[in-house]
């Protein structure tokens, strides 16, 4: 895996069978028929034993010169074994291993001695904003419903792999970076199907085993499908409970999951089934449990038949007919997994953040959760800290190596990881100095308010990149790093004061770019309509179906106002001597695909004093690649906003009623304001009307939300007295007609090719309104900026998904070459313009 990558360094993470030491070596590339620049090779590194057979390593090269944008460069991994040397190219013959590698684009040739190589390579980001193509997704579960969107990716890489720099059409140029935004795993909804292999290869490959009974588990139940007594009710979790029983609970099966999600190496082929991968049987999975139950029924006396008789139906019992649904699942993912997915991650730098579903839903929702979870559950705790322990090793080592050499947070938890699998699984000393690298803590002083925070010599999880003095990533962390300002039992702010001063103001040296990316797992900003019925506490429906707070999902950035407020004034930090900013906002984690485009005006940002600041944010989201859900799949003990993904896919959203108007005051001193609304009657508004904030701060109020009201004339009067501190406007951002429908990759004949362009136009036609505002089908994001008169005029956000008429030319036709396209093209305008006056809708 190719993870960070700058001028002059490289990082690829790889996982081994075998000890080794291994090495990078960076050729740049000079065309398919010239001999390649040989320009640097780094020394063999051992690697990092966690297992009698498996060995990790992120392995670093640092150059002396730096390496320029717009330049192909290719790498190779060495290999020492025993003192043999092997590279990617011949690592095949060790040990009569064959087809170990498809990791490299086959139309980039490197004349190496004479001989035709392949090797992965990559781009560097530009300096130019505009050149800069970006790849971004969320949430990929193995037995999830549908394609697997992130597949995508490949075939971007492909048709792009000899276009680094200069086009004509910028969907033809390579993208440089792919920001994959949480739930890279699913440790808390895992098939059993799934844990049952896992649970054999963590033996085969790992030979270590942890105890968890002196924690409380019952561990008489720890087989696929049987743990949800021990995840809800010992170890306090607030996992659904049909989905608890296969929940990962041990550091070796997280570490098997990761191994089994990035790589087809573990998954071995049905030999009766060639294309399908080799499952366990049911009989073996659940032993004793029928695939099939009859039932008698006995027509009543009373019924108008001549010769009333018994009646016996067959039908498959709930456990088999979800078995045979998730070997369905389970065979795509396998599919998917044996074409492109080495190659996708070896060929574009990847960085990565976690969100919930790498541990367990709804992980340090707030105060209440972590008590019950961490602090008063021994088993709760373990599960967590293994969760982050293989985040940080397949995950955060990857985002920032710096952080994990020796003397550092990272390399002191490698440490413990190596003698938890090579010498005691169940040290109990080991365990908690694992803990206090990789958890939070709850810290609640009496009459202040409740934050997580982090201990003295831990992980930090944010990061920091930044392009010259061009633009800037800032990766966010929204879990570890939460205040609680409602108290512990409230819906929480992802980030507390501290963590918006640690994340957004300090990272960085060179505080003067203009551009700025904000990658954050939750989505910053949401939409409307659907935040707007969480809200809705009236409802009588919600209030009998849920019992806390979780079961709705309320961790949207808007439901916590200061948290909120204090994140977009924060950005101002980042170029204290510009009165105005471009941002661009990645997120994920809700199941559906959408963008949003928000015009921001101040005259005092929210804590941040009081000069005039102005900025535009195009609010972008891709989720899920692989987790749709259809109306055949829900199940009503699920979470009501979030089962029924595609839904949303066909909303048609309004551009007044959908759209937030929202004025804010600091109101530092805590006092009360009342704002006048008189004029025409609202919807549901009797007017006149005032809006009365008492010791808020800060106070907004949405104009739009609080008139209710779907008719602009009907908007009344508002007189903001005092006047407002800062003024935004969010809205929804409607999908463009490209008018093209774009090349598929290379080596596809013309006959295909057309009958190709011919089916995805009609079937774009057809699709209407179905994905214009929201994508309910696994998705995956494509961003491409284009420069303006204030620096970025406009964001293009290709979203790529393939509708049902597309899966059906797919399952008919083995020739279909694809599976799926940008149907959904938002343009989201970067360009700032004068504040509108009151009432203006």
């Amino acid at each position: 895996m190719l993870r960070k990558v700058t001028p002059n360094t490289i990082n690829v993470f790889i996982v081994t069978r075998d000890d080794c030491q291994a090495r990078l070596k960076l050729y740049k590339h000079n065309g398919n028929t010239a001999a390649p620049d040989e320009l640097d090779t780094g020394a063999y590194t051992p690697m990092l034993k966690i297992g009698a057979h498996m060995f990790v390593n992120v392995i670093s090269l640092s150059l002396g010169a730096n390496m320029t944008p717009g330049i192909t460069y290719g790498y190779n991994v060495e290999f020492n074994i025993g003192g043999t040397e092997y590279s990617l190219w011949n690592i095949s013959v060790y040990d009569g291993i064959t087809n170990i590698l498809k990791i490299a684009i086959p139309s980039l040739i490197f004349k190496i001695g004479g001989l035709d190589r392949l090797l992965p390579t990559f781009v560097l980001p530009p300096i130019d904003k505009a050149k800069l193509r970006v790849i971004h997704g969320s949430c990929r579960k193995p037995h999830g419903e549908g394609l697997d969107a992130m597949e995508q990716v490949y075939k971007i890489l492909h048709y792009t792999a000899n276009n680094p720099d200069n086009v004509t059409n910028p969907s033809d140029r390579r993208p440089q970076m792919m920001f994959l935004t949480g739930d890279q795993i699913y440790a808390d909804d895992v098939s059993p199907i799934l844990l049952d292999m896992i649970n054999k290869y963590a033996q085969l490959l790992l030979g270590w085993d942890e105890n968890l009974a002196p924690l409380g588990c019952d561990v008489a139940n720890m087989a696929p499908g049987a743990r949800a007594d021990n995840i809800i009710n010992v170890a306090k979790f607030s996992v659904d409970e049909k989905v608890a029983g296969s929940h990962l609970m041990k550091l070796r099966e997280f570490i098997i999951m990761y191994c089994m999600v990035w790589s087809n190496a573990l998954w071995k082929e049905d030999p009766a089934k060639p294309g399908f991968p080799a499952l366990p049987a049911f009989a073996d999975l659940f032993p004793g449990t029928p695939e099939e139950e009859t039932k008698t029924y006995v027509v009543p006396p009373s019924v108008p038949l001549a010769n009333p008789w018994p009646t016996q139906v067959t039908f498959k019992t709930g456990e088999f007919d979800t078995y045979e649904k998730q070997c369905s699942y389970l065979a795509q993912f396998y599919q998917a997994l044996n074409k492109n997915m080495r190659a996708i991650l070896a060929n574009i730098p990847s960085y990565m953040i976690c969100d919930d579903h790498e541990i367990t839903d709804d992980l340090f929702y707030n105060g209440s959760w972590f008590d019950g979870a961490i602090n008063n559950s021994a088993l709760g705790k373990r599960i967590c800290t293994s969760g982050m322990a293989a985040y940080a090793l397949f995950q955060d080592w990857g985002n920032k190596p710096e952080d994990y050499i020796s003397g550092q947070p990272g390399g002191t938890l490698l440490n413990y990881i190596y003698n938890v699998s090579n010498n005691n699984p169940d040290a109990p000393a080991i365990w908690n100095a694992i803990s206090d690298i990789v958890l939070p803590e709850l810290y609640a002083p009496v009459l202040q308010t409740p934050v997580l925070r982090h201990k003295a010599g831990s992980l930090n999880w944010h990061y920091y990149y930044e392009v010259s003095n061009a633009y800037e990533f800032l990766v966010l962390d929204t879990r570890t790093m939460r205040v609680f300002h409602e108290g512990n039992d409230g819906v929480p702010g992802l980030m507390s004061e501290d963590a918006l001063t640690k994340q957004i103001a300090l990272p960085g040296s060179s505080k003067s770019k203009a551009l700025i990316f904000v990658i954050s797992p939750t989505p910053v900003i949401g939409v409307n309509y659907i935040e707007k019925r969480k809200e809705d506490a009236n409802s009588n429906f919600i209030k009998k179906r849920f019992a806390n707070k979780q079961q709705l999902d309320l961790e949207h950035w808007s439901f916590d106002k200061k948290a909120y407020e204090h994140l977009y004034s924060k950005l101002f930090s980042r170029n204290p001597n510009a009165t105005f900013l471009q941002v661009i906002m990645l997120g994920g984690d809700v199941h559906y695909a959408y963008s949003s485009r928000m015009q921001y005006w101040a005259n005092q940002p929210y804590m941040e004093g009081s000069v005039v600041r102005k900025m535009t944010i195009a609010g972008l989201c891709a989720s899920s690649f692989r987790n749709e859900v259809s109306a055949s799949n829900v199940g009503m003990g699920e979470r009501i906003f979030e089962v029924y993904t595609k839904a949303y896919h066909g909303d048609i959203l309004d551009d007044v009623i959908d759209k937030s108007v929202v004025y804010g005051w600091q109101n530092l001193s805590l006092g009360k304001l009342s704002i006048p609304i008189s004029g025409t009657s609202g919807y549901v508004l009797a007017l006149p009307h005032n809006v009365t904030f008492d010791g808020e701060t800060p106070a907004t109020f949405d104009r739009n939300r609080e008139l209710s009201t779907p008719y602009e004339n009907d908007y009344a009067n508002i007189t903001n007295d005092p006047y407002h501190d800062w003024h935004y406007r969010i809205a929804p951002v409607k999908r463009t007609d490209p008018g093209y429908v774009p090349a598929p990759a290379n080596g596809y004949t013309l006959d295909s090719y057309k009958s190709y362009t011919a089916a995805h136009r009609a079937v774009y036609e057809k699709a209407g309104q179905g994905g214009k505002f929201i994508v309910g089908y696994n998705n995956m994001g494509d961003i491409m900026l284009e420069s303006g008169p204030q620096g970025i005029g406009y964001v293009y956000h290709q979203i790529w998904w393939a509708s049902d008429e597309d899966r059906k030319n797919y399952e008919n036709d083995p020739n279909f070459p694809d599976m799926g396209l940008p149907y959904t093209i938002h343009k989201i305008d970067m360009n700032l313009y004068n504040e509108p006056a009151l009432n203006n809708p």
